[in-house]
C-alpha cells in the first residue's frame, strides 16, 4: 500500500514550497500582490463555480439523454426529476470546477500581477525584504493548497462516511477505506481541511432545491441509510414480500423524508411505473405484479395512489403501503388459497378489514385502496346476480327492496345507520335466496354508504336510488385505471 500520508505531504512541500521560493526571489512586495491575486482568484473561483453549477445539469442532459432507455428518458423529463438532475450534477461536480476555476484565474491573474508588478520594481533587495517574501509565499502557496485540499478531501470524507454507514462490510472494502483514513489523517492537511477546506466544501455542494436547500453530504447520508434499510430485501416484487422485507420497507418510508432529493426522485418513479402498470405496459422491463384475483384490485388501488405521489406525499404513501401489507402478511391471507368469498369472509371475521380501515383512514389520500377492499365484496355478491348490465331486468325488485332499505337507515342526525345497512342488505339477500355471507353483505353496506349520502338516500325516489346502487356495483368490476388527464 502507498504512503498515502507522505504522497500529500510531498505534495503540500513542492506547491508552499515553490511559492516560497518565488517569495524570496520576489520580495514582500510583489509577493503581497501576489497573494491578493490569488485570493481574488479563490473567490472568483466560488462565484464562477456556483453559476457554471447551476447551468451544467441543463447543458449536459440534452446530450445524454439520447443514449439513455426510453423509461429513463420519461423518468428524466419529469419537470421535478429535471430540477433534482439539476441539483444533483451541481452539488457533484461544484468542488471540481471550483478547482479548475482557480488555476484558469490563477493564470489569468498572473498576468494582471505580472503588469502590476512593474509598479513595485523600486524594492530594496535586503534580506529583511526577501525573508518577509518567502514568509508571504509561504501564504500563497497555502492558499493554491487548500483549495487542492477541498475537492479531494471533502470527496475523501463524504466516501469515508458512506462506507462507513454501509449495510455490509467485505474484505474488499478494508484496503479502500485504511487508505482514505490515512489520508484524512495527514498533519497540516487535516488541519488545513477543518479550518477553511471543510466549509468551503459544504457550500460549493449546497445547491437550491424546491423552496429551500440541499447539501451533499446531508442527502448522502439520509439515502446511505435508506439503502441500508433496503439490505435486507432479498426481492423487490410486491407478489413475494415477506415479514422482514415489509419491515425493512417501513424503515425505509421513514427515513426516506430525511432526503428531499431522494423523496423526489423515489415518488417520480413511483408514480411512472404506477402509470406504466396501470397502462398495462412493462415498466423499466418489470411487468405488473400478479397478486392473483383477490389482492389484485387492491395492489392496484395503491398503484393509482402511487401514481399521483410526490415528494410531499411519498413518505406517507410508502408507509401506508408498509403498514397495510404488514397487516395483510401477519395475517397469512396472502398466502391463502382461497375463493373470493372465503378470502372476504376471512378478512372481514378476523378483523383485518379493521386493522386495514384504521391504517388506510389515517392518509387520506388512501381513499381509492378502501373502495377496492369494498369492491371485493361487491364482486362476490355479483357473481351471484350474474352481469351488470342485466340487473334492472332480472333484480330489479331487489334493488328497490335495496332502496327502501337504505331509506330506513338514516338516523335523525342525517347520518347512516352502518350496522343497520349490514343487516338489511343481508336479510334482503336472504329473502332473495342469494347465497353470500355476512361478511360480504357488511363490504356491500360499505361500498353502497361510500357512494350515497344521507341527503341523496332521503331525497331521491326509490326507483333512483335503485340506479345508483347498479352505477356502483357495475363500478366494483372494472379495471382501475390512471384518470385521462394524468395518461
Amino acid at each position: 500500500m502507498p504512503d498515502i500520508k507522505l504522497i500529500i505531504l510531498i505534495t503540500a512541500a513542492v506547491v508552499v514550497g515553490g511559492d516560497v521560493l518565488f517569495g524570496f526571489i520576489r520580495k514582500l512586495k510583489k509577493t503581497l500582490l501576489r497573494l491578493i491575486t490569488l485570493l481574488v482568484s479563490a473567490c472568483g473561483a466560488l462565484m464562477l463555480t456556483k453559476y457554471l453549477g447551476a447551468m451544467l445539469g441543463k447543458y449536459l442532459l440534452p446530450y445524454v439523454l439520447p443514449l439513455l432507455n426510453e423509461d429513463v428518458v420519461a423518468l428524466l423529463s419529469r419537470p421535478e426529476m429535471t430540477e433534482a438532475t439539476n441539483a444533483l450534477c451541481e452539488m457533484i461536480a461544484a468542488p471540481f470546477l471550483f478547482a479548475a476555476a482557480y488555476f484558469v484565474l490563477k493564470f489569468v491573474t498572473w498576468i494582471l500581477y505580472f503588469i502590476l508588478s512593474f509598479l513595485f520594481s523600486g524594492e530594496s533587495s535586503i534580506l529583511s525584504g526577501r525573508l518577509m517574501g518567502a514568509l508571504c509565499g509561504a501564504l500563497c502557496g497555502a492558499v493554491t493548497f487548500a483549495v487542492i485540499l477541498v475537492p479531494t478531501f471533502g470527496y475523501a470524507t463524504l466516501v469515508s462516511d458512506v462506507i462507513e454507514q454501509a449495510p455490509v462490510e467485505t474484505q474488499e472494502m478494508e484496503q479502500p477505506v485504511e487508505l482514505l483514513d490515512r489520508a484524512l489523517e495527514t498533519p497540516g492537511a487535516k488541519q488545513a481541511y477543518q479550518l477553511v477546506g471543510s466549509r468551503v466544501f459544504a457550500y460549493l455542494t449546497t445547491a437550491q432545491f424546491g423552496e429551500g436547500e440541499i447539501t451533499l453530504a446531508e442527502e448522502t447520508q439520509a439515502i446511505t441509510t435508506v439503502v441500508r434499510d433496503l439490505s435486507s430485501l432479498s426481492d423487490l416484487s410486491v407478489e413475494n414480500l415477506s415479514e422482514e422485507e415489509v419491515q425493512a420497507l417501513q424503515a425505509m418510508a421513514r427515513d426516506i423524508g430525511d432526503s428531499k432529493l431522494l423523496s423526489t426522485v423515489l415518488s417520480s418513479l413511483m408514480a411512472q411505473v404506477s402509470e406504466s402498470w396501470l397502462r398495462g405496459e412493462a415498466a423499466f422491463g418489470m411487468e405488473k405484479p400478479d397478486m392473483g384475483e383477490e389482492v389484485q384490485g387492491i395492489v392496484d388501488a395503491f398503484f393509482l395512489v402511487f401514481s399521483s405521489s410526490d415528494s410531499t406525499t411519498v413518505t406517507q404513501d410508502l408507509g401506508t403501503f408498509a403498514d397495510c401489507f404488514m397487516i395483510l402478511v401477519e395475517s397469512d391471507i396472502l398466502s391463502m388459497e382461497a375463493s373470493d368469498e372465503e378470502f372476504v369472509n376471512k378478512l372481514v371475521s378476523d378483523g383485518v378489514v379493521t386493522d386495514l380501515y384504521g391504517v388506510l383512514n389515517a392518509n387520506p389520500r388512501m381513499a381509492p385502496v378502501v373502495t377496492a377492499i369494498r369492491d371485493m365484496g361487491v364482486r362476490v355478491m355479483m357473481s351471484q346476480l350474474g352481469m351488470p348490465e342485466d340487473l334492472r331486468e332480472s333484480h330489479g325488485e331487489m334493488l328497490e327492496d335495496m332502496a327502501d332499505t337504505l331509506k330506513e337507515t338514516v338516523k335523525d342526525d342525517g347520518t347512516i345507520d352502518q350496522e343497520a345497512l349490514s343487516t338489511g342488505i343481508q336479510d334482503v339477500m336472504t329473502e332473495y335466496d342469494i347465497p353470500v355471507s355476512e361478511e360480504v353483505s357488511q363490504l356491500v353496506a360499505e361500498a353502497i354508504a361510500e357512494n350515497l349520502t344521507a341527503e341523496e338516500i332521503s331525497t331521491l325516489t326509490v326507483e333512483e336510488i335503485a340506479e345508483k346502487l347498479i352505477e356502483r356495483f357495475t363500478a366494483s368490476g372494472q379495471t382501475i385505471q390512471i384518470p385521462e388527464m394524468m395518461g
